[in-house]
């Protein structure tokens, strides 16, 4: 019987480096940029993320909250469900930062509905010249599963309305509850290289899947984006309990990928014939560990969130960083990850039907 495989989480963004992301100018009061996005479950909305870019002076009063979205449009209507009012600051909207701003007014969200993710100049000065407010709306170019068209940004910037975007987006704006994140804020950054002599020299993510997907499952192996500074560089992949017992690992070089002018989207596979059936609600790491002594590893990118996501893309699960060096302390970071998807395969299925086993997607878009 041919193995059924499912990649978690299944939105992990992931990156080339073939371009930058995108920056919005908000110049004119009435102006805005909206992630328009459907709700997955009833929700009460009390935070919205975004990444800021620049600010110049002192525009006046930013509204950042939720609206309504059109039925036949698929806009923001200007009905607002929950927003908060800011001061266009340094405080409020600080240069290259991820931000997160609590609203005053809660929005209440029921599943299905769409709904629309709202940045917007309220009052105040606004101008082109000097008086205005930058976000980034996307991170870039993506690659693999993380390419959709939908959610999808629109704009109205200078009073001019813009359409819906037909590419393919990682956006940089969310929103969240007082305990789910929807949507990651993020921002890209770049790790040159890294190897055995580094601190640290294991990097990868810290995991445990709910028990309302599976009884036991077992991890293939991962995908992950790969950009190597040097065809000798090798390295390992370990699979860790919680007492720092290796589960299971294997060793790679970077022949295969080396020499790419752009980071790559492969698949790393542990020996199948020895991977061990893991518990759901228990923590595990899987990290690559650095094993040449003088040689850079690889290149990748790390996420950074303005509050805890650690279950942002696994609900009601965990997934975030976690580094070490050698068989030192690790050190778990609830806002940011390696751009790295588990291969999940050797499925039993929970008592209470569907979810992960009977559709091995399902349940897993943030």
């Amino acid at each position: 019987m041919a193995k059924v495989r499912a990649f978690i989480p299944t939105e992990m963004p992931m990156l080339s480096s073939v371009s930058g992301p995108t920056t919005y100018t908000l110049s004119a009061i009435s102006d805005y940029i909206s992630l328009i996005c459907q709700a997955e479950e009833d929700a009460t909305i009390t935070r919205v993320t975004g990444w800021v870019n620049t600010r110049g002076g002192t525009p006046g009063t930013t509204r950042v909250g939720i609206q309504t979205v059109g039925a036949t449009t698929g806009l923001a209507t200007g009905t607002w469900l929950g927003y908060v009012d800011l001061t266009t600051d340094a405080t409020n909207f600080p240069a290259n930062g991820i931000k997160e701003w609590t609203l005053s007014t809660n929005a209440t969200i029921t599943r299905g509905q769409y709904y629309a993710i709202v940045i917007q100049a309220l009052s105040g000065t606004w101008n082109t010249g000097s008086d205005n407010l930058t976000m980034f709306g996307t991170s870039g170019t993506g690659v693999g599963s993380s390419l959709a068209v939908f959610p999808y940004i629109q704009t109205v910037l200078n009073t001019v309305s813009g359409s819906k975007t037909s590419t393919q987006i990682l956006p940089t704006i969310g929103c969240g509850s007082s305990t789910t994140q929807y949507r990651i804020a993020h921002k890209p950054a770049s790790i040159s290289s890294w190897n055995s002599g580094a601190t640290p020299n294991q990097r990868g993510m810290k995991f445990s899947l709910p028990a309302s997907t599976v009884t036991s499952y077992k991890i293939a192996g991962v995908r992950m984006n790969v950009g190597p500074t040097n065809s000798a560089s090798t390295w390992d992949l370990n699979l860790y309990d919680s007492s720092n017992t290796v589960l299971q690992s294997r060793s790679f070089t970077n022949q295969e990928a080396y020499n790419a002018a752009t980071l790559l989207l492969r698949d790393y596979y542990f020996d199948e014939s020895t991977l061990t059936a893991l518990s759901p609600n228990t923590d595990y790491r899987i990290a690559v560990q650095a094993t040449s002594a003088t040689l850079g590893c690889m290149t990748y990118i790390e996420f950074s969130g303005a509050t805890d996501c650690s279950s942002a893309f696994i609900p009601g699960g965990t997934y975030h960083a976690t580094t070490r060096t050698g068989t030192g302390a690790w050190t778990d970071t609830t806002t940011t990850w390696m751009p790295m998807q588990l291969i999940i395969d050797d499925l039993t299925s929970s008592t209470g039907g569907g979810g992960l086993a009977a559709n091995p997607l399902a349940g897993y878009v943030r």
